[in-house]
């Protein structure tokens, strides 16, 4: 029989494995309770965490949809770590989510991959569980603001305390990370209201709501320093400007597809939409600090990068994107600059607004306003007759009114006395401050300021009256004797234009190159003009 000090020193051996095993749990325990963000023990999952922090109402919903539930329910890491934005009971409570779209939401507060904190950075795109039809079946983008010294933010919503552990991250989202609406109504900060009533007015609506979409959206700011005011008047607020402003928007939707700032490679060239087909340039640099810098065809710099809605993604730019085939006219500027009652006696003479449209031509053009021809004893309705016969040839008033405030060669600049040839056969003399111009011989005379804008085929001066006699009505019977006078009068008008045409053509082959030259020099230091101007 065993005496007791044996008995006492079995029972010592018997307990000893016990106690150390105690002293390890109770080490183990102290040293996750001392560490900061402490994970939860390797084998619970994203669920167990979410109930056990008091995120109840988000983990119980959840258990409403299995494809989601087996992503935050795994025990195991899976093979992409999730990580989650968790919402607070009061955040569920406050948002209301409806029941049709609480997959989506939710959806969309899982992230693809693990990320804390310190794997988080400014600009950064995360792929979301929310697979979106509209971007043909691609996960939905969460955009990263702001950094790790003071806060992040995911789609503009506050993420803060951050939980990790074997099966995923967990951030508290301060409230709801909304499901992107699309481009057309996303919110940005400043609004782009002139970009937003430029899309309305071109009835383009549909191509901005379509799927999969990239687009170069020009601020406010963009606008004002890309165009003159009369052009931008006539872009957006002239029924003549509409075509012009659907070829504009066109050249900023990329047909492509999906370019987000963060897949681009320097140098990318891609296609604007089809409509258009021509080629825009991006290119993206990185400073030392990690700042990302894109610019588009050399020029226009993105301010605010991938902002996300549900059918793609737009970049804010501070230029305007104007497309090659794009050229502003003297006959366009007449609309931007609200002259129409002059725009319609030229719509009346066709050789005349051919003239004006003409990118390829060079003519100076005295304009006047609205309220010259109310002044003047005829109106505008005097030469809205049948002065033309089926081909449009115009009248020999309407030739010398009209070419009374035409000079051929763009003067950029008028100075004291410079002496100009009208197409009509006058002489305009500036006054001697440049304030007027005079027709010589006559009691023509008008106050003259310049166009603000820059034509490509010249320049437009405005004035406050008129430089001849409106064309009557007299006479225009349809009598055979004026007929024939008519068309003896535009055909002497056309062989002189083709004659001019081809002399020309001989000038700018045997000496286009200086003149080029001559022009350019001009628009940058313009030359004062002291002899009339040859036609």
């Amino acid at each position: 029989m065993a005496s007791s000090s044996q008995k006492s020193l079995s029972f010592v051996h018997s307990i000893r494995p016990a106690a150390l095993w105690c002293c390890v749990l109770l080490l183990l325990l102290m040293l996750t309770a001392s560490t900061p963000n402490a994970a939860v023990l390797a084998d619970d999952s994203i669920l167990a965490t979410l109930q056990a922090a008091g995120y109840t109402s988000f983990a119980s919903a959840f258990r409403e949809f299995p494809d989601l539930l087996a992503i935050v329910n795994a025990t195991t890491p899976p093979t992409i770590l999730p990580t989650v934005f968790a919402l607070s009971n009061d955040a569920i409570t406050r948002a209301a989510i409806p029941a049709e779209s609480l997959h989506s939401v939710l959806s969309y507060h899982i992230a693809a991959g693990p990320y804390p904190n310190a794997s988080l950075s400014n600009g950064m795109l995360l792929s979301s569980h929310l697979v979106s039809p509209q971007l043909g079946y691609l996960a939905q983008k969460l955009h990263v603001t702001g950094d790790a010294s003071t806060k992040f933010y995911v789609q503009g919503v506050e993420i803060g305390n951050q939980t990790q552990q074997s099966t995923g991250v967990i951030h508290q989202a301060i409230s709801v990370i909304t499901p992107p609406p699309t481009l057309t109504s996303v919110p940005i900060t400043p609004p782009l209201t002139t970009l937003t009533y430029a899309r309305t007015e071109s009835g383009m609506e549909s191509e901005f709501a379509r799927d999969a979409l990239t687009f170069l959206a020009p601020s406010d700011a963009a606008f004002q320093q890309s165009f003159s005011i009369p052009v931008s008047e006539y872009l957006l607020y002239t029924a003549q400007g509409r075509s012009d402003l659907v070829l504009l928007l066109r050249y900023h939707i990329i047909q492509s597809g999906l370019i987000y700032t963060t897949i681009l490679n320097n140098g990318t060239t891609v296609l604007a939409t089809e409509a258009t087909d021509l080629s825009i340039t991006l290119n993206k640099s990185v400073s030392a600090d990690g700042t990302v810098d894109v610019t588009v065809n050399g020029a226009a710099v993105v301010t605010q990068a991938d902002v996300i809605g549900s059918n793609g993604v737009l970049h804010v730019i501070d230029r305007v994107l104007i497309p090659p085939t794009f050229y502003y006219t003297i006959y366009k500027d007449l609309f931007g600059l609200g002259l129409t009652s002059f725009a319609n006696v030229i719509d009346t003479a066709a050789e005349f607004r051919n003239l004006l449209k003409n990118v390829s031509g060079s003519y100076t053009l005295f304009a006047p306003d609205n309220q010259a021809f109310k002044k003047a004893k005829d109106n505008t309705a005097a030469v809205q007759r049948s002065n033309s016969d089926s081909h449009g040839k115009s009248n020999e008033q309407l030739v010398a009114f009209l070419g009374n405030h035409l000079v051929k060669g763009s003067v950029p600049q008028l100075t004291p006395g410079l002496r100009l040839n009208t197409l009509s056969g006058h002489v305009l003399v500036v006054n001697d401050d440049a304030s007027r111009v005079d027709v010589e011989g006559t009691s023509f005379s008008a106050e003259v300021a310049r166009s603000p804008s820059d034509p490509v085929n010249g320049a437009v001066y405005v004035l406050t009256d008129l430089l001849g006699e409106l064309p009557s009505d007299d006479g225009g019977d349809g009598d055979e004797e004026d007929d024939d006078s008519l068309i003896a009068i535009t055909t002497t008008w056309q062989i002189t234009l083709g004659a001019s045409c081809v002399v020309g053509a001989i000038f700018v082959v045997g000496g286009g190159g200086w003149y080029l030259k001559q022009y350019l020099d001009s628009r940058n230091n313009p030359v004062v003009y002291d002899a009339v101007v040859e036609i």
